[in-house]
């Protein structure tokens, strides 16, 4: 009896590293990208997040819960700027509804980027963005942003296949 609790725990072990997409299956993390908008620092703290963008250190009270996400992307595309590489973000049908709609709202207020869970840049909407395209310019390194881009690019692909 021991043995087969030993055995079909090492079976679930196995499961849980292999649908988390373990390392050591080849799997790895993916990148996401989300945005959140900038709410009122009077809701209660059920409804806003506190966050600190990096290299600004600009406090900003944002919903807890994304409005566009990597889900919403078409394609990802390294550009160059002249305060170097950044990346273009275009977004599908739902993606460029919801990007037109929270700059066409928000204007004057802040959208925060977060990548992979953590505060990148805070744009302040001073325009409607009704294209589906972002430029999303942060503090990368080239190989950053190259990886970025082809993971974007990866899971875009994914979504699309669906």
């Amino acid at each position: 009896m021991r043995c087969l609790h030993a055995a079909s725990g090492r079976v679930v072990i196995f499961g849980v590293l292999l649908l988390s997409g373990c390392a050591i299956f080849g799997g790895g993390e993916k990148t996401t990208i989300w945005f959140h908008e900038q709410v009122d620092d009077a809701l209660p703290v059920t409804h806003r997040r506190e966050v600190t963008v990096p290299i600004s250190r600009l406090q900003i009270s944002v919903s807890p819960r994304p409005t566009l996400t990597e889900k919403d992307l078409d394609a990802a595309e390294v550009v160059e700027t002249s305060g170097g590489l950044a990346i273009l973000l275009r977004f599908d049908s739902h993606g460029t509804n919801a990007l037109d709609q929270m700059t066409t709202r928000g204007r004057g207020h802040y959208i925060v980027i977060f990548l992979n869970g953590d505060p990148l840049v805070a744009w302040l909407v001073d325009r409607r963005l009704s294209l589906g395209q972002f430029l999303l310019e942060a503090n990368l390194t080239a190989y950053q942003t190259r990886e970025i881009v082809k993971d974007l690019n990866k899971q875009a692909k994914k979504n699309k296949s669906w």
